[in-house]
């Protein structure tokens, strides 16, 4: 795939521009699957009681999740 040529701007190189995508695609993929992590552990808390530890929590209302 070609790289759009600013007129400002200097021409990348191959190498420089082949590394700057993959720096970005591992940094998209990073942060999908920290996303996913999470939505799992935030959907684990329904069934757990994530506040055990914290005294006069049962007494609670309202939980954390």
């Amino acid at each position: 795939m070609e790289q759009y040529v600013y007129p400002d701007l200097p021409r990348l190189d191959d190498h420089v521009l082949r590394e700057r995508r993959e720096r970005v695609f591992l940094v998209f993929a990073g942060l999908f699957l920290g996303t996913l992590a999470m939505l799992n552990i935030l959907g684990i808390t329904r069934f757990l009681n994530a506040a055990f530890f914290i005294p006069g929590s049962e007494d609670w209302t309202l939980k954390l999740a």
